[in-house]
């Protein structure tokens, strides 16, 4: 189904990555309307993000980015199943780099000890989805 004239195509991006790994900065700057669970109206509040995400998958005009961290293929895939996605980017950067950026970025909530450890538990837990080697942003359509 093609969309009205005046309306842009469905545009669903998923973002994932570790905390501190530039997500935020990522989404910003597409121009879409941006759900990211760490900011108001959220505030790392899940069940109230969910309700926020979940109309994104029915609307066949939506057009957002949402940011998740998705370190495993499951995650992946149910985040992406939960928006109906078009599309999604993965974006990294080395653990110390992240933890450079939670610190610089001075976010309190959560605490930075909790940014830390939960960036530190996303690179112990993370699944890649391409070949050993093959580091950086990656781009998939849906």
């Amino acid at each position: 189904m093609t969309p009205p004239p005046d309306k842009p195509p469905r545009r669903v991006l998923v973002i994932f990555g570790p905390p501190g790994a530039g997500k935020s900065t990522q989404a910003n700057d597409t121009g879409l309307q941006v759900y990211d669970k760490d900011e108001p109206p959220w505030n790392g509040d899940e069940t109230w993000f969910r309700r926020d995400i979940t109309p994104l998958a029915r609307d066949p005009h939506a057009r957002a980015v949402v940011i998740r961290t998705g370190a495993t293929r499951s995650a992946r895939a149910k985040a992406v199943a939960a928006v109906n996605a078009t599309e999604t980017q993965m974006v990294t950067a080395p653990l110390d780099v992240c933890i450079e950026r939670i610190r610089q970025r001075g976010r309190k909530h959560p605490p930075i000890r909790t940014q830390i450890a939960g960036a530190q538990a996303w690179w112990d837990k993370y699944e890649p989805d391409v070949e050993p080697g093959d580091l950086g942003q990656r781009s998939r359509a849906w």
